[in-house]
């Protein structure tokens, strides 16, 4: 769901001209080649778009698509309208801001980092986390905390101090014994939530008359979106592979091949009950500090989303008996959720604890856009 408020919406629609169903001056068939040319969906599509009116439309497409593909396309409708001021600049701020969210292109990986994934070494990783630190300093990207080249606060040093286990500054002298795992990943996390890319440089005088230049302003998002892309560029050459979340939480990387499972959307369904529950079950099996029990923990809170589905909305209804069964039968016949003699034991946990975890999780994004393809079906009967 695109991140508008109501009265951005407002001005959208006004802008947009979208009372009575319309929008601008597109036809049916005009409006919906132009989406497809500016984000590749087709919004006569029922999943895309909805039904109705093209503004009915347009509006369901701000509320089931993200942030960076609902700003592409109000960018190139602002620019469709040719008049319309102010409130096309206005417009073209909502977009602009919008299509910040848009993933960055992965930094490049050289021909080491491609041949020999996971060479570095703790060492290695704070080395890159010096040279991390001094390439966004020297570009001001920490001046808004008072970090410069010829400056470095008292606050920040406290602050740093204060919210960390270790005194973080200068970053490029720790002693020896601070260079540990969880200290550069500290570290990293700190810095991410106080970096934003500089903005224009402009003149500027003070009460007294002085004048000099600074910058218009700073931008969080973009500058946090540079150092990810930055971060996440080695730490997934370290070990088994971490990354840098957008949240600001360093995780583990999936195992190969199945990463793509880990990083899936979850579906809109039903917050309380489902959503949040695999979401934590997610974070919880990527922390890299998990314990084997803590792992059957998160294979149980996917089991028992299962178990809520089953009760509450007819699971069986979209999966074949066996595989309702087979869902059923891991969780209890594997010393997961009940305790009983008969239950299996003489298993290997590390294994099979990966294999059962995105064995639920791969069922749950199957189940899940199965469950709402047949209530929506059922709803147009």
């Amino acid at each position: 769901m695109a991140n508008i408020t109501q009265g951005e919406k407002r001005s959208l629609e006004e802008f947009l001209q979208m009372g009575g169903g319309y929008v601008l001056d597109f036809s049916n068939r005009t409006f919906q080649e132009f989406v497809f040319e500016s984000t590749g969906l087709n919004i006569d599509e029922e999943s895309v778009g909805g039904s109705g009116s093209k503004a009915n439309r347009l509006r369901h497409f701000w509320r089931n698509q993200p942030d960076h593909i609902v700003g592409k396309l109000l960018k190139d409708l602002v620019e469709h309208r040719h008049n319309g001021a102010p409130l096309k600049e206005k417009c073209q701020k909502i977009a602009d801001r919008l299509l910040e969210s848009a993933p960055l292109p992965p930094a490049r990986r050289y021909y080491v980092a491609r041949a020999q994934p996971g060479r570095l070494t703790l060492q290695g990783i704070y080395r890159k986390l010096q040279h991390l630190y001094l390439f966004f300093r020297d570009r001001d990207y920490f001046k808004e905390t008072g970090i410069t080249k010829l400056s470095l606060p008292e606050a920040i040093k406290h602050k740093a101090a204060l919210s960390l286990s270790f005194e973080m500054f200068p970053v490029t002298k720790w002693p020896t014994h601070d260079v540990t795992e969880d200290h550069v990943f500290e570290a990293l996390e700190f810095l991410y939530d106080h970096i934003s890319r500089p903005g224009k440089l402009v003149d500027m005088t003070t009460e007294t008359g002085f004048n000099y230049t600074d910058y218009g302003g700073y931008d969080e998002r973009a500058g946090r979106a540079e150092f990810r892309k930055e971060v996440n560029a080695f730490l997934a050459d370290y070990k088994s592979g971490f990354e840098l979340t957008k949240d600001g939480i360093i995780l583990a990387l999936g195992a190969d091949g199945l990463q793509h499972i880990l990083d899936a959307k979850i579906v809109p369904y039903d917050e309380a009950n489902v959503d949040s529950k695999v979401r934590n079950a997610i974070i919880k099996w990527r922390d890299r500090h998990l314990s084997l029990e803590e792992k059957k923990a998160a294979i149980r809170e996917l089991a028992d989303v299962f178990e809520w589905l089953k009760k509450t909305k007819g699971l069986s209804k979209i999966l074949d008996r066996k595989d309702d069964s087979a869902i059923f039968e891991l969780a209890n016949n594997f010393a997961l959720r009940h305790h009983n003699p008969d239950q299996k034991t003489n298993y290997d946990r590390v294994i099979w604890y990966s294999w059962m975890f995105h064995f639920y999780l791969a069922t749950y994004h199957a189940a899940i856009r199965l469950l709402i393809k047949h209530e929506q079906e059922s709803a147009k009967r």
